[in-house]
């Protein structure tokens, strides 16, 4: 399977991207998996999204949140779609 992964600040995502992105993110965290949380947590404006497409379609995702406290960015929100 070949994926074309596209690396995008908040900003520069667009109206669909975001859709796209916010969908997949709760159509596996909170439906899939049950997690009762607030999946638009406030984080994504200051985030780095990585959006992984296969025939365009989205269906991988990941955020990179800048360094902390601890001088370290972090990973989150890494997703890939079950199909």
């Amino acid at each position: 399977m070949n994926l074309a992964y596209i690396v995008k600040r908040f900003e520069e995502l667009s109206v669909t991207e975001l859709h796209d992105l916010l969908r997949l993110r709760t159509d596996v965290f909170v439906v899939e998996q049950q997690c009762a949380y607030a999946e638009v947590d406030g984080s994504d404006p200051s985030a780095i999204h990585l959006l992984g497409y296969h025939q365009n379609s989205l269906i991988a995702y990941a955020r990179i949140l800048p360094p902390g406290p601890d001088d370290h960015p972090h990973i989150g929100r890494v997703v890939v779609r079950k199909e």
